[in-house]
């Protein structure tokens, strides 16, 4: 396995595992592997063994540490700190971890992963979400600000990082709002958007602006080099592509948001497919996390994960699928909560928002509120409760927002010296599983001026002359025609 940085050493922490009996979720020749939902670090021995290699009757392994001692563990939470010999870090309990080892690297180093040899996983491996363009998605649009139309039959993604690298091109570079040629509408709705800095933890974002014959790039990689380590520096090839001359006179704006918020208590992963019903009559089947464990057991950590659950709003329809609710997945989240919401879909997403919001607050105000809130977790095998089960979510995607760039800026000197947008670009790295929401957003918005004569547009769009001659000067046109209006030229008709 390609451990990298954190690839064991003589100097590394003594009590970290080098070697162990073989991992227990992965399958050999003589073995199953095993349920990763019925271990618990909480439960009862049986739910502790469950963690344990199959080799010694699931009573334990034997377990090599750097400072070369060998003893039979009775527990896979062996480690450092208690952190599971066979599953890697995900930000929730150390002792659980997660299962999904493959092509996975410790997080850390006092982060142990003994996979052994590549078996094959009786689990499905979470899937790592590709590179995608969002000109290459058919049911997905991207959008500058949230008062946008919400289209149908269509996801719609706002995420603010755009707007924040817009801000710091008005406020810190042209000074008053900008005037974007021929697409005044949308920079009139980017300018008059309101976002906060409040909104964010400083240590959760980072935006500036600046041009580039003063170092602003290698100002900004600096910094992201300092604020987010573990992060890719950006290279903002795109100015490679520019004239030199273009290129010295760039300016550019930068925002990044970089936000992990975890769960208290890690769901289960569903092992089921869960069929979602698409809003054009269609299903698909995806894979989901959910409150309960597959094999029905009732461990200790079954009614943490779902009294985690706080309920913001509930309506019960005449039929399952027509109830409305909002909930926040893990109360004990800070200072960031995740909301999931069914509700009506309205013409913006401001005014899907609002009216949530509207609806949440008329619910704190039911008598029964207290008790109406309060997620019911599965006390036994059965008894009845309340059943959460949430798609996961990932996408990483990168969006240009096409009806700014090559525009011209309208505010005056940059008119006159003919800046124009080259690059109004937005990555959006978004999951949700059951550990939690990592959210990872980058916005670049940059304008450099144009080189040599203004350009000439040659559009017949009013009254013209056509005629067809011989070429010479010495031969008459055989044809002639003066073009008024349109009616006998080719309709347009939008396919």
């Amino acid at each position: 396995m390609p451990y990298g940085q954190y690839a064991l050493t003589t100097s590394s922490d003594p009590g970290m595992a080098v070697a162990a009996d073989r991992n227990p979720w992965i399958v050999s020749t003589t073995t199953d592997a095993k349920d990763f939902n019925i271990f618990n670090p909480d439960g009862d021995r049986e739910a502790v063994k469950a963690g344990n290699t199959s080799v010694h009757e699931d009573q334990g392994q034997n377990v090599l540490f750097v400072d070369g001692h060998v003893s039979f563990e009775t527990e896979s939470f062996c480690g450092v700190d208690g952190d599971n010999i066979y599953t890697f870090k995900d930000g929730g309990d150390i002792r659980l971890g997660s299962s999904d080892v493959f092509c996975k690297q410790p997080v850390d180093r006092t982060d142990s992963l003994l996979i052994n040899d590549i078996g094959t996983y009786s689990g499905k491996t979470t899937k790592q979400p590709q590179n995608i363009n969002s000109s290459d998605l058919k049911q997905t649009s991207i959008v500058a600000t949230l008062d946008c139309s919400l289209p149908e039959h269509r996801n719609v993604i706002w995420c603010s990082t755009f707007k924040m690298a817009w801000d710091k091109m008005k406020d810190d570079i042209i000074g008053e709002p900008i005037q974007v040629i021929e697409a005044e509408e949308m920079a009139a709705r980017l300018n008059e958007a309101k976002i906060s800095p409040s909104d964010l933890n400083e240590d959760s974002y980072y935006a500036t602006a600046g041009f580039v014959k003063k170092g602003i790039v290698e100002q900004i990689q600096a910094e992201m080099r300092r604020r987010f380590p573990s992060e890719p520096i950006p290279s903002f090839n795109e100015l490679d592509v520019l004239p030199q001359e273009l290129k010295n006179d760039a300016v550019l704006s930068y925002s990044y948001i970089n936000v992990n918020v975890e769960f208290e208590h890690p769901f289960y992963t569903n092992k089921r497919k869960f069929s979602f019903n698409n809003q054009d009559g269609t299903s698909t089947n995806v894979t989901s996390f959910c409150n309960f464990s597959k094999s029905g057991t009732v461990f200790k950590s079954t009614k943490k994960i779902s009294e985690q659950v706080d309920i913001l709003y509930y309506k019960r329809g005449k039929q399952r699928n027509d109830s409305e609710f909002a909930v926040d997945l893990s109360r004990q989240t800070q200072p960031y909560q995740v909301v999931l919401a069914i509700v009506p879909r309205r013409a913006s997403l401001t005014d899907t928002i609002a009216d949530l919001e509207k609806k949440i607050s008329e619910f704190e105000l039911d008598p029964d509120y207290d008790k109406l809130r309060k997620f019911r977790p599965k006390e036994h095998q059965s008894g009845e409760s309340d059943e959460l089960i949430v798609p996961d979510v990932l996408y990483k995607l990168t969006h240009h927002f096409k009806e700014l760039e090559g525009k011209g800026i309208g505010n005056q000197p940059w008119r006159n010296e003919r800046y124009f947008i080259f690059l109004a670009m937005q990555m959006i790295d978004f999951s949700l599983s059951r550990t939690g929401v990592v959210l990872k957003s980058e916005g670049i918005f940059g304008m450099t001026s144009a080189i040599g004569p203004p350009p000439r547009y040659f559009h017949f769009n009013r009254p013209f002359l056509i005629y067809v001659k011989k070429r010479g000067d010495n031969y008459r046109p055989f044809f002639v025609m003066w073009v008024d209006n349109a009616e006998l030229m080719n309709l347009y008709q939008d396919k």
